[in-house]
């Protein structure tokens, strides 16, 4: 369905009404990968930021979905972006305590 409206001109970068979050930060909160990769090779935007400073890398490594975490540093996603709270993708994952996820990004150099 993503793939049919991209290619029917939805915008990947449009912001959803309610809390102003692209939809890469949603389909990377919720794990869905398939989308966040159909999202970023129709040009979704792999740094942009949420009302909270939050980026779809912020996103997924607070979820531990490391596949996600994968596909957006494959596409550039910028570690060190920090959100409005001062929190990194790196900080994220570390609160929850995802080990992987927290390797992945220290791998990157993500201020260790």
């Amino acid at each position: 369905m993503v793939a049919f409206l991209l290619a029917h001109g939805a915008d990947p970068n449009v912001r959803g009404a309610a809390a102003g979050n692209p939809p890469t930060h949603v389909a990377s909160c919720y794990g869905h990968e398939a989308v966040v990769e159909v999202l970023l090779n129709n040009g979704a935007d792999v740094n942009s930021q949420c009302q909270w400073g939050d980026t779809a890398l912020h996103s997924a490594a607070s979820q531990g979905h490391r596949e996600i975490v994968a596909l957006l540093l494959a596409h550039g996603a910028d570690v060190t972006i920090k959100a409005n709270s001062s929190a990194t993708p790196l900080d994220m994952a570390t609160q929850a305590g995802h080990t992987e996820t927290i390797e992945m990004l220290a791998e990157r150099d993500a201020n260790v």
